[in-house]
């Protein structure tokens, strides 16, 4: 009977290292992916900026200035958590970074247009955001709501 607990248990201890090692596995790539989501981010050469309401571009955000600002705003993926998407709350502003193509031998730089390489949309009165990435999209709550950023922005 001991042979038996002295096994079941040293099997039951083995299982949780393994899950506890799985689950650092799983962190460990969370962390590099909201790594390369913050890289690819920072790449981005304007940043349109859509108040939900009326569908308007209150702003476009093209120095690597402005844009740094919204992201120290937002405290780029700074103590974010993901979270279910907040569907019963209301979008209040909606954000499209782009980035130039790359520019290919022979053409000319006019040539090179711009493509949306991800949509931030944020929520009123709450610090949700969500990033879409092509079919991605992920949900995290953030420190604070930026909203009074945006309103800035609009004056």
């Amino acid at each position: 009977m001991k042979k038996i607990t002295a096994a079941l248990l040293a099997g039951i201890m083995t299982l949780s290292l393994l899950a506890g090692c799985e689950f650092t596995d799983q962190l460990a790539e969370r962390a590099a992916d909201m790594k390369a989501i913050t890289t690819e981010m920072r790449k981005s050469q304007e940043v349109q900026v859509i108040r939900e309401e009326d569908k308007t571009v209150i702003a476009t955000l093209n120095t690597q200035e402005e844009i740094s600002q919204l992201f120290e705003e937002m405290n780029l993926a700074v103590n974010w958590k993901l979270v279910q998407n907040p569907k019963s709350e209301t979008v209040s502003y909606r954000c499209v970074l782009s980035q130039d193509d790359t520019q290919h031998f022979g053409e000319d730089k006019s040539d090179v247009e711009q493509s949306e390489i991800m949509e931030m949309v944020f929520y009123q009165d709450v610090p949700y955001i969500t990033l879409i990435l092509g079919n991605v999209s992920l949900h995290f709550q953030m420190d604070k709501n930026i909203d009074p950023f945006f309103e800035s922005l609009e004056s």
